[in-house]
């Protein structure tokens, strides 16, 4: 399964969900569409660089190496992201619920529920 978003433009347009907590230090998770495939990045920053330079490389200390490939937490297709959304899977852990305990797991729960919103409205009939 491969997303081509090689870009910060291209990675942009293909967001469909994302939270986090919109302050200095940021950190969040975001979810992406293209095509058929689907991804799901967790990202924490400070004001000194954007999600895209977090997901590929940068950090909470403002000294990122920017890569211009995305580490993804999880990659699927579109219909295994609305089947992990509506279970609440850890992205990290195969058949694991996440956690209420884990790091960001609200923004998670979020971007689960924009997921859902997204593929009510887009889903194919």
């Amino acid at each position: 399964m491969k997303l081509k978003l090689e870009t910060e433009k291209k990675f942009r347009a293909a967001i469909i969900a994302q939270d986090d907590d919109c302050d200095y230090d940021e950190s969040g998770w975001v979810a992406v569409v293209q095509g058929r495939y689907a991804g799901l990045a967790k990202y924490g920053h400070c004001s000194c660089y954007g999600t895209w330079t977090s997901v590929t490389g940068g950090n909470l200390r403002c000294s990122g190496n920017n890569s211009g490939t995305v580490r993804w937490d999880w990659q699927g297709t579109v219909a295994q992201l609305v089947k992990l959304a509506k279970a609440k899977g850890d992205p990290h852990l195969k058949g694991r619920t996440a956690d209420p305990k884990d790091y960001d797991y609200d923004h998670l729960m979020q971007v689960y529920t924009q997921v859902l919103s997204w593929n009510k409205k887009h889903a194919k009939k």
